[in-house]
């Protein structure tokens, strides 16, 4: 009975810390912040891509830039949460995906909610609105 209670008590030891070592996805975005630091990147997680064992972060890496630019999928463990499973430099984000925000900067303060203004195209002087 001694020797069940202490093989219980070693195999819980062991369980325990291994389980309560799973990153959060405040570790993961942290990890990958040192991976881009000193740059003026947005970070957001992709809910769908997430699994059981990795966190999926979309960086992108020239926010100020149009549509294709340098932006990156990273994997991140959530086991080994300093571990960066896998790394992909992209030219595009990927179209799948569910974006949610970790840490991401409002560049154009005031102006971030409004429309933009397009003017409308025009030849010799004559408006095209409603022209085929």
């Amino acid at each position: 009975m001694k020797k069940i209670i202490l093989f219980l008590t070693i195999i819980i030891g062991f369980t325990i810390p291994l389980i309560a070592q799973e990153s959060t996805k405040g570790q993961a975005l942290e990890i990958a912040k040192k991976e881009f630091q000193g740059q003026d990147v947005d970070y957001y997680i992709l809910e769908e891509d997430a699994s059981a064992t990795e966190w999926v972060l979309f960086v992108d890496a020239e926010p100020l830039k149009g549509w294709e630019h340098e932006c990156y999928k990273i994997r991140i463990s959530k086991s080994t949460p300093s571990q960066i499973v896998e790394k992909t430099k992209m030219m595009l984000p990927p179209r799948e995906g569910n974006y949610v925000p970790l840490s991401v900067k409002n560049r154009y303060e005031s102006y971030a909610a409004k429309k933009p203004l397009l003017r409308k195209k025009k030849i010799y002087g004559k408006d095209l609105e409603g022209v085929s």
